[in-house]
């Protein structure tokens, strides 16, 4: 019988391998595209249990992390009289999330391309708003929801970007320093919360033609110039405090926060009025304090919230003070460049590095930037660094070792991440150019002095640039004299080597084989059994 099967099975693959010269071979059938495309459409069954779902067409791009879909149509049951004739209409759909090779940041997208619908998709007290302003249906060419999380950090930043025809521009931003929902402590029955953390957020609407409508509408007095401004702010100040429980007593710093808003919102107000184009609404507090979101409270004490975001209101958002001016930027990137003092030359290199305050100019940034981090900016260095990691590893690392022999915030995390593009030689070569001449004997010489030592060398961002060669000296020394930590820095740095390809184990080898030599010798020359006896 085994051998009658054995038979059969060959007679079948044989059968398979000529049919796969003319029909879909086993490798079109796991291709990962075909996969991720199979799940899209079982989750386009799972909607399709929820309401009416079609669509023209589906490409999926699963090395790309894209999915596309053209021709949607959605009919979903709303629960008002008229609910039924809601008809969403989008010409394509884009949903765009992390690279494959990308772990360290979990990133979505979202564009809807000519979203159409009917009022009757929405409840008929939101309709007021597009009746006033003559239209009959919701017209948005271009809606975009994204998102980046940094998982290392649990930092996120949201953005939502929304236009209709004939009416306005909406667009949200919020960046976190920290944001995770956490599970209640009470038990399965209390629901999950949000820990926020946040450092900023916007509110722009830029008028599309709304203005030319509801302006027409509001009362005389809120639309004149002189009035217009003070009324709308008290307005404000009245609706917050009346919101706020009877019970609340308005602490200094919540009333300070709330007279600031009211202030801004009467000068921004009258700015609008002379020239209606966009109004912004963001954050006060410093970006580098951020504020722990109190949700449940704001709630009810909604001048609580006032006092923890201090929102202000203008004509312009408070990024646009900082843009560099147009004079600056053409000397920094013309043959002006040398005439500039040391500070505007990092301002315009450090915009044109990360394009906030001007546009991206690489080459222009790293030739304003370079000497002033080889002159021991070491901000500066870290920003070079990470701005070229993925174009020029083995420079940004050489930069990195710089920042973090400094003590910057960031570097480490900077190191790790180019190390995992580099060779083992090529690290330890950068390593051993940046930290030149030879380990010095810790002041005070002990068990936990070696130790530190170690780590320092390891870790490379407490002020002692990363040397994997200067590491395992100090922890070589620390194990001889009997330390666990040690121990483990020495087996930590080994594996290194030994999850390398072939040529980075023989060049450690040598490496391992001469700092032995030297540690040994060090031993000894400093007398540091006795000396260790003496501290410990």
């Amino acid at each position: 019988m085994r051998r009658f099967g054995a038979a059969a099975a060959g007679l079948m693959l044989a059968a398979g391998a000529g049919q796969a010269q003319t029909g879909p071979s086993f490798a079109e059938f796991f291709h990962p595209d075909r996969i991720a495309r199979v799940a899209v459409q079982a989750g386009v069954s799972v909607l399709r249990s929820q309401f009416a779902l079609a669509y023209e067409g589906l490409s999926v791009d699963f090395m790309g992390g894209r999915i596309t879909l053209s021709g949607v149509v959605a009919r979903p049951e709303m629960p008002w009289p008229d609910g039924s004739s809601c008809e969403i209409a989008i010409a394509r759909l884009t949903l765009t999330g992390s690279p494959w090779d990308v772990l360290d940041r979990s990133r979505f997208r979202i564009d809807v391309n000519g979203l159409e619908a009917p009022l009757a998709c929405l409840p008929e007290d939101a309709r007021v708003g597009f009746a006033m302003a003559g239209l009959a249906g919701i017209a948005i060419p271009q809606l975009t929801l994204s998102g980046e999380f940094d998982v290392n950090s649990g930092a996120a930043a949201l953005g939502l970007v929304a236009g209709m025809d004939g009416f306005a521009t909406v667009s949200i931003d919020a960046d976190f320093a920290y944001l995770a929902f956490e599970s209640g402590m009470g038990g399965a029955e209390e629901a999950p919360g949000l820990r926020a953390e946040l450092r900023s957020a916007r509110l722009t609407v830029e008028d599309r033609g709304a203005w030319s409508v509801f302006g027409a509408l509001m009362p005389e007095p809120m639309t004149a110039l002189q009035s217009g401004g003070p009324m709308l702010g008290m307005a404000l100040g009245g609706a917050l405090t009346g919101m706020t429980d009877p019970g609340q007593v308005m602490d200094p710093v919540a009333e300070d926060a709330l007279n600031a808003l009211i202030a801004s919102v009467s000068d921004a107000w009258t700015a609008f009025l002379r020239s209606p184009e966009q109004l912004v609404v963001e954050t006060g507090f410093p970006q580098d304090q951020p504020v722990a979101l109190d949700l449940e409270r704001y709630g009810s004490e909604p001048t609580a919230m006032v006092a923890d975001l201090q929102p202000v209101v203008a004509t312009a958002p408070r990024s646009a003070m900082d843009l560099l001016p147009a004079a600056l930027v053409a000397a920094a990137t013309g043959s002006g460049a040398d005439t500039l003092s040391v500070e505007d030359r990092r301002r315009a290199g450090m915009a044109l590095l990360t394009g906030e305050g001007a546009p991206v100019d690489l080459a222009t940034a790293l030739m304003l930037l370079e000497p002033i981090a080889q002159s021991g900016d070491a901000e500066a260095a870290l920003a070079i660094a990470r701005a070229t990691a993925g174009s020029a590893p083995e420079a940004a690392y050489g930069w990195a070792l710089i920042a973090g022999a400094a003590g910057v915030p960031g570097a480490v995390a900077v190191l790790d991440g180019i190390e995992d593009r580099l060779p083992l030689r090529d690290v330890l070569d950068l390593q051993a150019a940046a930290a030149g001449g030879d380990p010095l004997l810790p002041g005070r010489v002990s068990v936990g002095s070696l130790r530190q030592a170690a780590l320092d060398s390891l870790s490379g961002g407490g002020g002692t640039g990363r040397s994997y060669e200067r590491a395992l000296f100090w922890a070589t020394l620390g194990q001889a004299a009997g330390d666990a930590t040690s121990e483990n820095i020495v087996q930590q740095i080994h594996d290194l080597a030994r999850l390398a390809d072939p040529e980075d184990m023989e060049a450690w080898g040598e490496t391992s084989a001469r700092i032995s030599r030297q540690a040994l010798e060090f031993w000894l020359t400093n007398d540091l059994p006795s000396r260790l006896a003496l501290r410990d």
